[in-house]
């Protein structure tokens, strides 16, 4: 497939423009913890650590409010992450690995504190920034209390939570997709998934995906049962103990919390 120039020069732009906000992100981190004030930062003073013109600022953000917008993506990508990655276990973690995973969520989200508190200070004078500061940290706190409700025996939806799927193979992916379809309250097969798939016969295949899922919970493989009513495997912690009992929440009885007794 052939490209127009016109495509071409925007994708050529967002790279360029993406390149920009990597080379920004440091500085603006650590001149904000230097002032400890937004409304102190000025552009021109980031521009010569970044190695940047103005012209080339300029040509690409009006002013520093824009700039802080386009920052705040790979912010928020770390504080999703954060958020969501002491989900993603599938084991019961030792003492040791949690105290690892706290240090690791902490070491994600510290350093960009002062992005979140430039966001925070400038959501009070600019209209645009403030509806993208708590869009985006509405999305992750609803991610979290949405698990933590679920953990603690009530019924809950995680089909809305954005994941990044870079990385994770194309076949599961499509699982994934097909598994996060699937209702709460409501299962499939492991061949039904296949057969939406449009790959009868791939149901080994499908329950092989749903072993590496790396978004327990979220990618609702629990949902996913054997032929002929059986419960099927779950690599999550707890197993299949766990699996019951979230399809038991699901079901609309209410549960113990889940982890407890494990």
């Amino acid at each position: 497939m052939t490209l127009s120039p016109q495509t071409v020069s925007a994708r050529r732009q967002q790279a360029r423009r993406r390149e920009i906000v990597d080379r920004l992100l440091p500085v603006v981190e650590a001149r904000m913890r230097e002032l400890g004030s937004y409304a102190n930062l000025r552009v021109d003073d980031l521009l010569p650590d970044a190695l940047l013109s103005r012209s080339t600022f300029y040509r690409y953000f009006q002013d520093k409010n824009e700039l802080l917008i386009a920052l705040a993506e790979p912010v928020f990508h770390d504080v999703r992450t954060a958020a969501i990655r002491p989900w993603e276990r599938r084991t019961a973690p030792t003492q040791a690995e949690l105290q690892a995973e706290l240090r690791h969520t902490f070491d994600l989200y510290l350093p960009h504190l002062p992005v979140i508190n430039a966001l925070v200070e400038a959501s009070y004078a600019a209209p645009s920034v403030r509806a993208l500061y708590e869009g985006g940290f509405a999305e992750v706190q609803q991610a979290v209390d949405s698990i933590v409700a679920l953990l603690y025996g009530e019924a809950s939806d995680l089909s809305t939570v954005a994941l990044d799927m870079a990385g994770v193979p194309a076949f599961n992916r499509r699982v994934y997709e097909v598994a996060r379809s699937i209702p709460p309250g409501e299962t499939l097969t492991y061949g039904e998934v296949a057969a939406r798939l449009g790959e009868r016969g791939a149901a080994r295949a499908v329950g092989r995906a749903l072993g590496q899922n790396p978004f327990a919970l979220i990618v609702p493989c629990h949902r996913v049962l054997a032929a002929g009513g059986g419960i099927g495997g779950f690599s999550a912690g707890g197993g299949v103990t766990t699996k019951r009992r979230l399809l038991t929440i699901e079901d609309g009885g209410r549960s113990t919390p889940l982890f407890r007794s494990l």
